[in-house]
């Protein structure tokens, strides 16, 4: 819940956080004004043709989620890149979630397009 991940950032001392809009885009954002520090809200689209877009005015982000989840593989893959917290249970947590997507090649049945998508 909002009130555990209040607490997580502050035990890591967290500077600047990008939090997910979905599903609850109103938690999103009071989450997003209690916080003393940046909080960016990220909406993703599945277009491909979408490139990053950054919203100053209200913090936001619209990002291609493939091409995001790429970059976030990318520093978990190479060392040096992402810096990781001494091990405890939300570590634990995060890993397993990270360890649990795979990036797949999908046709489309219609129009025999494919995509690359993460599942």
């Amino acid at each position: 819940n909002f009130s555990d991940l209040h607490d997580l950032a502050q035990r890591f001392n967290v500077k600047c956080a990008v939090l997910d809009i979905e599903p609850e885009t109103r938690k999103a954002r009071e989450f997003q004004d209690a916080e003393p520090y940046e909080v960016w809200l990220c909406d993703y689209t599945d277009n491909p043709g979408t490139s990053m877009r950054w919203r100053d005015d209200n913090k936001t982000i619209m990002a291609y989620r493939t091409e995001a989840l790429d970059v976030v593989h990318n520093m978990v893959a190479k060392e040096g890149l992402l810096e990781i917290p001494r091990r405890n249970d939300e570590v634990t947590e995060y890993a397993r979630q990270m360890s649990h997507i795979a990036k797949v090649l999908e046709e489309d049945k219609e129009t025999g397009g494919k995509t690359y998508w993460y599942r």
